[in-house]
């Protein structure tokens, strides 16, 4: 992804919540290895639900 795609993501997405791309994806990736663990969730959809709430 180039850095300027990054740089606008984290504009947009990320800042009103004080967060960045790449905590953003550190969680992202927690949740999928919670989910070969055995816990159902439904991918990262319901994390992005949150998210955007």
């Amino acid at each position: 992804m180039s850095s300027l795609v990054k740089e606008d993501l984290e504009k947009k997405l990320f800042k009103p919540l004080s967060q960045n791309l790449y905590e953003f994806i550190e969680i992202e990736f927690s949740v999928q290895d919670s989910d070969q663990k055995g816990r159902s969730k439904n991918n990262h959809g319901e994390t992005l639900q949150n998210r955007f709430r």
